[in-house]
């Protein structure tokens, strides 16, 4: 299809039109010129200094202000390096109709060429060999058919040929708020209409409202929240919460443009009415604080930890939770296949909407298609019944795929980044091209056959950290410098004062997905001992990984005989989780280093849980403890202090003049195997009062006690079951 039939296609179904111009960079810039001199308007996202009164530059690293914005010209120049996250957050912005322009230098070159994207990404100075992800960009770009690509060797369409794009996005405008409800679509007015019922409904209930990009669904969250306060028979309170403020820009702005006398303000991301107030609250800052609300709506849901959303459920009575399943933000598939779940658990009734019908641009858009496939949004895994199938028949094996292959296989590719996708709330169209593109990463897979098609079960990443220079291991470990690529070595050095890990070889595990329809059956553990035994054959000291903590994640790293040896201080604001890193090792050096580095954490853990630690989750707090204190020595008692804590326990002396030999007899339990005895009120009343160091007012209101008196006979009760294993 030449190029004239291509823009006339694209032209009469309202769909985007996507350029392509590959050449050198100020040949690429004439051109996009050309081509858009009668537009008065342009969106140029670049790191480039491109003087004209026509262009609105925006650098790479400010794209997230196009939020809730529709623009009908924009160009993306990749000679600033090809950021994916950027790109696919710019796309959306685009009206049906409009024009999206990519600027590339000559395919052979830029595939070939170290790209400034991938410089940045992988803290190198220099690549020195071709980008798999540019070979993969390139291969789609030339066989996109509705993709006009513009070379030095290639017609120019000309003024006449060009799509009128003003047109097109006028039409598109005056279709806004012909609805019900201010709605664009049936789905969209559906949506609302959901909402509003679940707002004003005498039962608790959840809706699920979930769509792809440009459908209109935080404007329908926004237009159902001002209906509510519009409606509202008493004042209403509306929270929202996303993984960023930007991210509720479209909801607040429909919300406002709908309100009667609203008064929005953005600094805040807050609407005050004299109905109602809406306003954004952080993900960590809602699950720490629980304000009360009419309804909770979550945009983004995707992108937040399934942990958080479950503690709203059981708090919020009306909860709607909202996702884009091809997002920039991080991917609804996790969302669909881990937190409906425990959707389904707690609410089997729950409502669905999937909104189908595009509002910025025609149904069946190319350009579309085009970017999920460059973005890698359409990777999946194979389908359960398949996974079970293979596993059962065939079992698995071993294999070590490289980026060649990835590139050279498709569906591998897809599956591999299908699993890594579902398995982490935060994935991103970033990580998809640091699979094909990290130098220092291994792809470690489980895989098997079912009718001759390559069935992947589980996959692990790894990257190597090799030792840091010597002449910079002074100021990494006084925190003077930070490397990157060198996590785990920093860690233990500035967190559990181990300068040795800072001349040693490691290992650092990322991520590790397995197939939801096989997990818990040890394929996770499998390729852990994998990677163990491969790094131990090349010689490296040990093998880590930094997570996000919660109490099965520990548990799992503890079965697989690794060791805690450090927790973040500080909570993620977006997870809500802290840090927690823990190792292996692979030598004897290793073995020194993870020794050395897990005393220094036994040491520090008390002192930490009193201050920086003191609202850690009681049950990542209570693994910890278990798992933790029984690698200590064992607890040795006086005379005198079994007698204080019998004095204790029977009412005859006061708490606070024995609180130093409660706590030993807690870390006596913990060593002996006694704390699984008490029941899990005793337990988190043992964690927070004795080992967190809360006040009795606390403890009382965190775990729904009647008054400090029944907090303390708990608390004497406790005792007395470990008492009886002192003596």
């Amino acid at each position: 299809m030449n190029n004239t039939k291509k823009l006339m296609t694209s032209l009469i179904s309202q769909h985007r039109h996507f350029f392509v111009i590959s050449g050198q960079y100020q040949w690429t810039i004439l051109k996009a010129e050309q081509l858009l001199k009668k537009h008065s308007r342009q969106i140029w996202i670049t790191n480039q200094h491109i003087p004209s009164v026509q262009r609105i530059i925006i650098p790479v690293s400010k794209v997230a202000s196009l939020l809730g914005q529709e623009e009908n010209i924009l160009v993306y120049d990749t000679f600033s390096g090809f950021n994916i996250d950027a790109f696919g957050l710019v796309s959306g912005v685009i009206r049906g109709g409009g024009i999206l322009i990519l600027l590339t230098p000559e395919f052979n070159r830029w595939i070939n060429s170290d790209d400034p994207e991938n410089r940045r990404l992988f803290a190198l100075s220099s690549l020195g060999r071709k980008s798999y992800f540019i070979q993969r960009t390139v291969n789609l770009i030339q066989q996109a058919s509705e993709v006009v690509v513009i070379t030095d060797n290639a017609a120019i369409p000309t003024e006449q040929e060009m799509p009128v794009v003003t047109k097109g996005a006028e039409q598109n405008n005056q279709q806004q708020g012909d609805g019900l409800f201010g709605a664009v679509t049936a789905e969209q007015e559906q949506a609302i209409k959901a909402i509003t019922t679940l707002c004003h409904a005498q039962k608790p209930g959840v809706f699920v409202l979930t769509s792809d990009r440009g459908r209109g669904k935080s404007s329908a969250l926004g237009l159902a929240a001002a209906w509510i306060i519009n409606q509202a028979q008493s004042f209403a309170h509306i929270i929202v919460t996303a993984p960023q403020p930007a991210t509720v820009k479209s909801l607040f702005s429909c919300a406002n443009r709908l309100l009667v006398d609203g008064l929005c303000n953005n600094a805040d991301t807050q609407i005050q009415h004299a109905s109602g107030t809406i306003r954004f609250i952080a993900p960590d800052l809602l699950t720490a604080s629980l304000p009360e609300t009419d309804i909770l709506l979550v945009d983004e849901a995707a992108a937040i930890p399934a942990p958080l959303m479950q503690k709203w459920l059981t708090y919020y009575k009306k909860i709607v939770f909202s996702t884009t399943i091809h997002g920039y933000e991080g991917t609804g598939r996790g969302f669909a296949v881990r937190f409906q779940k425990i959707l389904q658990a707690s609410y089997p009734g729950y409502k669905h909407l999937h909104m189908h019908t595009p509002i910025r641009w025609a149904k069946d858009d190319p350009a579309e298609r085009l970017i999920f496939d460059l973005l890698g949004l359409n990777s999946i895994p194979a389908s359960d019944q398949q996974a079970l199938v293979a596993y059962k028949q065939q079992g698995y094996r071993y294999v070590i795929c490289t980026q060649k292959m990835l590139l050279a296989q498709h569906d591998l590719l897809s599956q591999i980044f299908g699993l890594l996708v579902i398995s982490h709330y935060q994935t991103r169209p970033a990580d998809f091209r640091r699979l094909l593109d990290a130098p220092d990463i291994e792809i470690h897979t489980l895989i098997s056959s079912h009718n001759e098609r390559t069935i992947v079960l589980g996959v692990a990443l790894t990257f190597s950290e090799e030792p840091v220079d010597s002449g910079l291991q002074q100021d990494v470990y006084f925190g003077k410098r930070r490397l990157r690529g060198k996590m785990l070595p920093q860690l233990l050095a500035t967190q559990c004062n181990t300068i040795d890990a800072l001349s040693a070889r490691c290992v650092r595990i990322q991520r590790i997905a397995v197939h939801p329809a096989l997990q818990s059956i040890g394929l996770g553990s499998m390729l852990v001992t994998n990677i163990i035994s491969q790094m131990q054959t090349a010689n490296y000291d040990y093998v880590g990984s930094n997570f996000g903590a919660t109490a099965a994640l520990l548990s799992f790293w503890k079965k697989n005989g690794f060791s805690f040896i450090g927790i973040s201080s500080r909570c993620d604001a977006s997870s809500a989780c802290h840090a927690s890193t823990v190792v292996y090792p692979l030598s004897e050096t290793g073995k020194q280093i993870v020794q050395q580095a897990q005393s220094h954490f036994l040491n520090q853990l008390p002192h930490l849980l009193k201050e920086p630690l003191k609202n850690l989750e009681l049950p990542v707090c209570i693994t910890l403890f278990t798992h933790l204190y029984t690698v200590s020595l064992p607890v040795i008692f006086s005379e005198a202090e079994i007698k204080s804590i019998e004095a204790y326990i029977h009412g005859y002396r006061l708490y606070d003049y024995v609180v130093c030999t409660l706590h030993k007899a807690l870390l006596h339990a913990i060593v002996h195997a006694k704390f699984s005895l008490l029941n899990k009120e005793q337990q988190s009343l043992l964690v927070m009062k004795i080992a967190q160091g809360h006040t009795w007012k606390v403890c009382v209101e965190k775990l729904g006690l009647s008054g400090k008196k029944a907090a303390d006979k708990n608390l004497r009760e406790a005792y007395t079951i470990i008492y009886g294993f002192l003596k």
